[in-house]
């Protein structure tokens, strides 16, 4: 008999470990019946399972408070509602100054079709620049363009089959930079499924050869960045 269910609006989450200071997201997830309608105003409660030492969670607001104590890793957060199955999502932690990752809009992807992916960067800090090499299987995704590009300055250029370039400069005062706390899209990207899968169906990453981020202030240097990687799978 179909059943309701619930389920996060990303399937991943990322936070900066702070120095000094708490660090704060927020999760969220909603219930949804069988055809996938969100059935509003459902009280969701959320927890930490296991307990993650540094890191707590309200119940009700899904409000994630993240200590400077807090050791780089990955907590589980689930959410609940009734009887229906829980739902998990993986939070990763992070004590690099940034970190860079890739979102797709989903984690199944059918040949001829395209998807979007968002590349985020979180810090701790404001950023004045970033560049970011990205890789994929080139014999199974083809580079559509971008839809979206953030920053004073910006782009996405493919430079070799299975590599494009991301730049993104978020103001022109590099004094100040732009925020990155929580999470900011510099760039969407959108690939297509080519039809070259070996069986059924395939999983496939999208990750970074490079990476290079910029404080603001005149800061010399790059500092030390994370580039999170992704796998999706592709089907028939």
């Amino acid at each position: 008999m179909p059943t309701d269910y619930i389920e996060f609006t990303q399937n991943n989450y990322y936070a900066q470990i702070k120095s000094s200071g708490n660090s704060i997201i927020t999760v969220f997830a909603e219930v949804k019946e069988q055809n996938g309608t969100i059935l509003q105003g459902q009280d969701v409660t959320y927890s930490i399972d296991p307990p993650y030492s540094g890191v707590s969670i309200n119940s009700s607001s899904g409000v994630v408070t993240i200590a400077p104590t807090t050791i780089a890793g990955t907590a589980i957060i689930t959410a609940s509602y009734g009887n229906l199955a829980t739902a998990y999502a993986p939070l990763t932690l992070s004590d690099y100054t940034y970190t860079v990752y890739l979102e797709p809009e989903g984690t199944d992807f059918a040949v001829g079709s395209n998807f979007l992916v968002n590349v985020m960067i979180v810090g701790g800090t404001n950023y004045s620049q970033v560049s970011a090499n990205i890789t994929y299987d080139s014999s199974l995704l083809g580079y559509v363009g971008y839809t979206y590009l953030h920053g004073w300055a910006a782009s996405a250029i493919a430079t070799t089959p299975g590599t494009l370039i991301v730049n993104s400069v978020p103001s022109s005062n590099i004094v100040i930079g732009g925020s990155c706390s929580p999470a900011t899209r510099i760039a969407t990207l959108e690939f297509t499924v080519l039809n070259n899968l070996a069986g059924g169906s395939e999983p496939t990453s999208l990750g970074f050869s490079s990476l290079n981020v910029m404080q603001p202030g005149g800061v010399p240097g790059v500092m030390l960045a994370e580039g999170k990687p992704v796998t999706i799978t592709l089907y028939e």
